[in-house]
């Protein structure tokens, strides 16, 4: 219902008893109100207008007014037709707008009109008639001393110059461009240097393109322009670029803030120019998110405008056609012939329409499974993420228990040498003769010292070195089974480890007999089956 109503307003707004002008309004307000239409977005109709002051105006008499109306007319068609992506129209009514110009001896425009050639010509990477253009407009422009104008044409000759990959003049030109600016036009130096900076880093010069940057972010200021956006994201690429990431963090949060006020068709781009830099600094999952919002909002907007541009080429098409007949449909078709053509034009804007719809569904679908297949990768890619990290983890965790075990066994072997040498100091004491007390309490002090050093190994820097390990095991057991005492946590940690009971022995400076009764005791105080296994037991709390 919706796309019959779109038809019907159509075929009303091409159909000569709607379009065409009323006998009582001039060619000047007809050019006035054509305007208006196109910079509502209404090119078509604006089109159709535009032509008919054409042909009104062609058939009057040719004073310097009606040649004035008719070039501002062709102009306004160059850019319809412009916007419609028909470049040779476009051109054909330029150079029309041209020729009247030069012959009023209105410079102005001549130069303005110049300016339009040239970005057709530019589009179409047609560079020699390109700098043909320029350089007539600069000859203008010089003689005027128009010097915002000497600026825009500089700064164009300089991105001609760029994309035929002549980077010296190309830097020469947008020079001279910001010799011509005016102080406090933030828009054209803004504007020249970024293009300077861009030429810079297709050189491979980054640290002078990152500079050229930064002093336009610092001209910026607080400017929050849409137009504003592009040399945050070049600042952003190039500080990626040269690894300058403390730099490059507080950049990416402002462009992130600044992208909610853009259009969409800029969310969408900067989007795209945001994943390439995550891409380039590795971060490989926010390139894919920036990715998907790109694809979010390009669907979003794609479907309107597209629907949009079909209606333009429908009313452009019917322009045209009308523009060529209107002079015979006016003399011969009677109210029943037209009645027949609005039928037969009416049935042709719903096969169009129809045929435009199944191809924008189409492309929906398509761009749906695109995003599908997207997050697939993604999730793929966090879950390989996940799983490495946790690799990661447990391969750390083994290495720290194979520090911890190394450090036990290390101090059992210490614990060991120390009880031989208190053994060696006690069979001295007992067969050496003649020793005064006060050396034998030196002996005595040595050996019990040795003994003290042995508990405050064990006791507290192995349980220090353990809980880094393993932090919530033995709470765990001591939270479950509180009648466990210290020295059987410490048990439950050596056996956590895998130490024999001779190594247990030898690190708590006991006897073999002595550990055996420990872990029998050890078993009865958590319940264990006489089958089940201790060690095993453990694992579970870790």
């Amino acid at each position: 219902m919706r796309y019959l109503l779109v038809s019907f307003i159509l075929l009303l707004s091409i159909h000569p008893c709607f379009a065409r002008p009323s006998a009582g309004q001039s060619a000047g307000q007809n050019l006035m109100t054509a305007k208006q239409l196109a910079a509502k977005g209404e090119t078509a109709r604006a089109l159709l207008i535009a032509n008919r002051v054409i042909e009104e105006v062609k058939a009057s008499p040719k004073n310097r007014k009606q040649q004035e109306l008719l070039m501002e007319a062709y102009t306004l068609n160059g850019n319809n037709y412009n916007i419609l992506g028909d470049s040779q129209q476009a051109l054909s009514y330029f150079r029309n707008a041209l020729r009247i110009a030069a012959a009023l001896g209105n410079e102005q425009r001549e130069g303005q009109l110049y300016n339009n050639i040239f970005s057709i010509y530019y589009a179409l990477h047609d560079y020699n008639q390109a700098t043909d253009l320029l350089n007539s407009a600069l000859n203008i422009a010089l003689k005027s001393g128009d010097r915002n104008r000497i600026c825009t044409i500089y700064n164009n000759m300089g991105l001609v110059a760029y994309e035929q990959s002549d980077h010296k003049r190309a830097l020469q030109l947008l020079d001279k461009a910001l010799l011509y600016t005016r102080p406090g036009d933030v828009k054209n130096i803004a504007s020249v240097l970024t293009n300077k900076a861009e030429v810079h880093y297709d050189r491979g010069e980054y640290k002078a393109t990152n500079a050229i940057l930064d002093s336009v972010l610092s001209l910026l200021g607080t400017h929050n322009q849409p137009q504003f956006i592009q040399p945050y994201l070049n600042a952003a690429l190039v500080k990626a670029r040269l690894g300058k990431t403390s730099e490059l963090a507080p950049l990416l949060r402002t462009i992130y803030k600044r992208l909610s006020s853009c259009p969409p068709p800029v969310q969408s781009n900067s989007y795209r120019q945001l994943a390439e830099i995550h891409f380039q600094l590795g971060d490989s999952l926010a390139g894919l998110h920036d990715m998907l919002r790109s694809e979010r909002v390009a669907d979003s907007t794609g479907l309107d405008s597209n629907n949009k541009q079909v209606r333009q080429l429908l009313i452009a098409y019917q322009a045209d056609r009308l523009k060529q007949s209107n002079n015979q449909l006016e003399a011969l078709v009677s109210s029943r012939t037209m009645l027949l053509v609005a039928s037969l034009l009416f049935l042709v804007i719903l096969i169009i329409l129809a045929v435009s719809l199944y191809r924008q569904m189409r492309l929906v679908r398509q761009k749906a499974r695109q995003i599908t297949r997207q997050q697939q990768l993604l999730h793929e890619y966090e879950r390989k993420e996940s799983e490495r990290q946790r690799q990661a983890l447990s391969l750390e965790i083994d290495h720290k228990n194979r520090q911890l075990t190394s450090y036990a066994i290390d101090t059992a072997a210490m614990n060991e040498f120390h009880a031989k040498v208190r053994d060696g100091l006690s069979q001295i004491k007992s067969e050496v003769k003649g020793m005064t007390p006060e050396q034998q309490q030196q002996l005595t002090d040595l050996m019990n010292s040795l003994l003290h050093y042995n508990d405050k190994m064990v006791a507290d820097d192995f349980r220090l070195y353990f809980d880094e390990v393993h932090p919530q095991m033995l709470k765990k057991l001591a939270l479950q089974y509180p009648q466990l005492s210290e020295k059987d946590l410490h048990l439950c940690a050596f056996l956590h480890l895998g130490m024999s009971t001779k190594e247990i022995a030898a690190l708590t400076s006991r006897e073999v007999r002595s550990v055996d009764s420990a872990r029998n005791r050890l078993r009865k105080k958590l319940g264990l089956a006489p089958q089940q296994s201790l060690q095993q037991f453990l694992k579970g709390f870790a």
